[in-house]
């Protein structure tokens, strides 16, 4: 039985099996938010079937539905057709090796299986606002070829920066920790810019809340974006050092600066990376202060702000 409400689909005692390819810490996190709403069974692709989130059905979240683990090859159309067989969401959190290749042949896999959504592996910023992140442009490719697949929803996830990673080293979630720009553990930051442009930063606990809610919702947007806290970072930095007492080193660093280091970081995939993004930060702002749509569709999910989190990681009980 389905039930309209204000725009969404409340599924009663229903069961919709849903797919995530490649579980890093921000796939487990959404695994975790789809249970906790008890309304769905969970099937996790993985090259393997052992697999670490196989503990999660032994917890103690209410009410447990069905998690289980399938072996996929992702090189064979075969094996991903068989793997999707009647499901109706696929959900990628993929990373890494044949980032593009993998998620071009999920797109194949869901329209031979006749899958009725997809969400592409995103996580971070609007892509295609992106024009200087090489590592990102794969992701327009994928885009490029579900504008061109008919009959096959699908929405881009956007959480912003995971918010988590402003505890490190500090262990907030199932994410590796990351001293993305500021370290606040040794009261340092390496701003982008004046510091006064806008960013979207997001707990990958809300990720999960938020990517689950959008399950019930009987058609999905194009775009899906979330954000836990619209800020800066000289905002952040604030916060901190109000929570922490102490006054942090801030390395203001100008477009021309970033630029250099982009430049100098040409053999260095994951220096330019980083590089990259904080030059984004500054010359391409909206990529990563877009406008968010999930917030204001659910708004009984109150996801953690900036300074709360500070609070909370950083206060002297966390110390």
């Amino acid at each position: 039985m389905i039930q309209e409400s204000k725009g969404k689909v409340d599924l009663l005692q229903a069961r919709v099996s849903l797919h995530l390819c490649y579980l890093g810490g921000c796939g487990q996190h959404v695994v975790e938010g789809i249970l906790e709403t008890g309304k769905y069974d969970v099937v996790v692709l993985s090259r393997k079937v052992k697999h670490s989130l196989t503990h999660i059905a032994t917890t103690n979240l209410p009410p447990r539905p069905n998690l289980t683990v399938r072996a996929v090859d992702y090189a064979s159309p075969i094996s991903i057709q068989q793997a999707l067989q009647g499901v109706d969401t696929l959900i990628s959190t993929l990373i890494g090796e044949n980032f593009k290749e993998v998620q071009l042949a999920l797109i194949s896999g869901c329209k031979a299986a006749g899958v009725r959504r997809f969400a592409p592996s995103e996580w971070a910023g609007d892509t295609e606002k992106n024009r200087i992140i090489d590592l990102y442009r794969p992701k327009n490719e994928i885009i490029e070829a579900l504008d061109n697949t008919e009959g096959l929803e699908w929405t881009l996830f956007t959480p912003g920066i995971f918010m988590n990673y402003l505890a490190t080293p500090h262990t907030t979630s199932h994410l590796p920790p990351l001293k993305f720009l500021i370290d606040a553990e040794n009261n340092t930051a390496l701003i982008p810019g004046t510091g006064t442009e806008p960013i979207i930063y997001t707990t990958a606990q809300d990720v999960g809340r938020f990517v689950a809610a959008t399950l019930s919702l009987p058609h999905w947007p194009r775009k899906s974006a979330m954000a836990g806290s619209v800020t800066t970072f000289n905002e952040i930095i604030d916060a901190l050092e109000k929570v922490k007492g102490v006054k942090f080193e801030r390395d203001y660093r100008s477009k021309e600066v970033l630029e250099r280091e982009v430049e100098e970081a040409r053999e260095d995939v994951m220096k330019r990376f980083y590089a990259q993004v904080a030059l984004a930060l500054v010359v391409n702002g909206e990529q990563f202060a877009f406008e968010t749509n999930l917030n204001g569709l659910f708004p009984e999910i109150r996801p953690t702000g900036v300074e709360e989190f500070v609070r909370t990681w950083w206060g002297k009980k966390s110390e």
